[in-house]
C-alpha cells in the first residue's frame, strides 16, 4: 500500500516535471521566435530607412540635375557618362561626312560635352524629357584661337626694349589658314569658353591678303607686320615679362629690364642642390618638377607632372614670324645719327613719363621717335642752309665793295701761277721771223 502510494507520488511528480519542461521549452520557443521576429523587424527597419536614405539622395541628386537642366546646363546626374556615351555614338553614325563630333564620343571625353552642351527640359504626365543641343565640329566653323602676349625685346642701337602692340588681343585662326578675325575682349565675353570655346558667328573673316599687325606676325608677312604694327620704346624699369609653355617639355618665356640673379634648387634622393643663373633681356627658361627658381623678385613654382586623356590643344606658345623687330628703313633711321636718336629718346621719355599715371608704364612709340629724328633732321639742315645763305647775304657785298683791292694781287697771283701760257707763244713767233 504504502509502496504503490509513493509510485503513484512519483510518476505524478515526475508528470508534473515533465509538463513544466514541456511548459518551459514552449516559452523558450516563443521567446525565440519573438527575439527571431524582432531581429527581422530590425534588419526590415534598417533596410527600409536605407532605402529611404537612397531615395532622398536620389530625389536630391534629381532636384539638383533639374536645377541645373533649369539653368540650360546638362547633368550627369540625369545624364550619365555612359549613357551619354552611347547616345553620341548613336549620332555620330547619322551624322554628315563634312560633321563630325567636337572631341569623340569615349567615355573620357564626356566632360568636354557637358561642359558645353545646352539643355531644354519639359515634363509630361509620366516622364521629364531634356531636349540636349551639342555643338558638332563643321569642315569650315573650326577655328584656332590665339592671345597675342607683347614680349619686349631688348635693342642695342637703343639701349631699350621694344615691344609690338597689337590691335586685338586675340586672333581666331581658321582650320585651312586662309582666313582670319581679330577679337577684341569684349567679342571673346560673347563666347562659351572651357575646354572648347563655342562663338556665335557674330564677327566676319578677313583673308589673309588683308593684312593687320596681329595677322602679319602670325603668318609671317614681314613687311605688312612693319607697317601696320604700332612699336613703342619701353622705359627702362618695366615690369617683367614671364610666359609658361606647358607641355612635355614645360619653359618659361622671360623678359627682363636688367640682368638678374635667380638662384636654382632641386630636390632629388634626399639631397637638395642649389646654384645660381644670371638671367638677361630675353630669353627661354627650361622647368622642372623637381626644382624651383627664385630671385629678390619672383618666385617660379615647379609645375605639376600630370596628363590628360583629350587631345585638345591649349596652352601652346608660338612665336611671331618677325626675325626683326626693326624694318631695315627704321634701323637706317636710327643709325644714321645715334647722337640725335638718344637725344630726342630721352626727351620723349621725360615727356611720356610726366604724362602717364603712376600705375601706368611709360614708354615712347617708336614712329614717334623715328618722326622727331627726322623733324631735328630737317630743322638741323634749314638751320644750315640759313646760316649759310646769312653769311652768302653778308659776304656777297663785301666782296663787290672791295673787289678794287683785291683786283690787283689777284692778277699777280694768276701771272705768277701761268707765265707760260701768256709769254712763250709770242717769243716764239718772234724767233721764227
Amino acid at each position: 500500500m504504502g509502496l504503490a502510494t509513493v509510485t503513484r507520488v512519483l510518476k505524478s511528480v515526475i508528470t508534473n516535471a515533465l509538463t513544466y519542461q514541456k511548459s518551459v521549452e514552449d516559452e523558450i520557443q516563443n521567446l525565440k521566435t519573438l527575439i527571431n521576429f524582432q531581429a527581422n523587424v530590425s534588419r526590415v527597419m534598417r533596410e527600409l530607412e536605407f532605402t529611404v536614405m537612397q531615395l532622398q539622395q536620389s530625389v536630391i541628386q534629381l532636384q539638383e540635375g533639374l536645377e541645373i537642366s533649369a539653368a540650360g546646363r546638362l547633368s550627369s546626374v540625369l545624364i550619365p557618362p555612359h549613357n551619354l556615351s552611347k547616345i553620341l555614338q548613336e549620332v555620330a553614325l547619322r551624322l554628315p561626312q563634312d560633321v563630325s563630333l567636337i572631341a569623340g564620343f569615349t567615355v573620357e571625353n564626356m566632360y568636354v560635352y557637358y561642359e558645353v552642351a545646352t539643355v531644354q527640359a519639359y515634363a509630361t504626365a509620366t516622364t521629364i524629357r531634356l531636349i540636349v543641343r551639342i555643338p558638332l565640329r563643321g569642315a569650315d566653323r573650326v577655328m584656332t584661337l590665339f592671345k597675342s602676349v607683347p614680349l619686349p625685346t631688348y635693342s642695342d642701337v637703343l639701349g631699350r626694349h621694344i615691344q609690338i602692340e597689337p590691335e586685338a588681343p586675340y586672333l581666331a585662326v581658321t582650320e585651312n589658314r586662309q582666313y582670319y578675325s581679330p577679337l577684341a575682349t569684349a567679342d571673346l565675353q560673347q563666347c562659351r569658353k572651357g575646354s572648347v570655346t563655342i562663338c556665335e558667328a557674330t564677327f566676319p573673316f578677313i583673308h589673309k591678303n588683308q593684312a593687320t599687325c596681329v595677322s602679319a606676325l602670325y603668318f609671317g608677312q614681314t613687311d605688312f607686320a612693319h607697317k601696320f604694327c604700332r612699336k613703342v620704346i619701353l622705359n627702362e624699369k618695366f615690369n617683367p615679362v614671364w610666359l609658361q609653355a606647358k607641355g612635355f617639355r614645360p619653359f618659361w618665356i622671360y623678359s627682363l629690364p636688367s640682368p638678374t640673379i635667380v638662384t636654382k634648387t632641386c630636390k632629388g634622393n634626399g639631397t637638395t642642390q642649389s646654384f645660381n643663373i644670371e638671367l638677361s633681356h630675353t630669353g627661354i627658361l627650361m622647368d622642372d618638377i623637381h626644382c624651383q627658381f627664385y630671385s629678390e623678385a619672383f618666385i617660379l613654382l615647379p609645375v605639376s607632372d600630370g596628363y590628360t586623356n583629350v587631345l585638345l590643344t591649349s596652352n601652346q606658345v608660338l612665336p611671331p614670324h618677325l626675325p626683326e623687330l626693326m624694318s631695315p628703313e627704321e634701323w637706317r633711321q636710327i643709325t644714321h645719327d645715334e647722337l640725335r636718336t638718344r637725344r630726342a629718346l630721352a626727351a620723349l621719355e621725360t615727356v611720356a613719363r610726366q604724362s602717364s599715371h603712376i600705375n601706368q608704364q611709360p614708354y615712347v612709340e617708336l614712329r614717334n621717335l623715328l618722326d622727331t629724328v627726322s623733324t631735328d633732321g630737317a630743322m638741323t639742315s634749314q638751320v644750315t642752309w640759313l646760316y649759310m645763305l646769312f653769311a652768302f647775304s653778308i659776304g656777297l657785298p663785301f666782296v663787290v665793295l672791295t673787289l678794287k683791292y683785291w683786283r690787283r694781287p689777284i692778277t699777280l697771283l694768276i701771272r705768277r701761277v701761268l707765265p707760260c701760257t701768256t709769254d712763250q707763244r709770242p717769243y716764239a713767233s718772234q724767233t721764227a721771223n
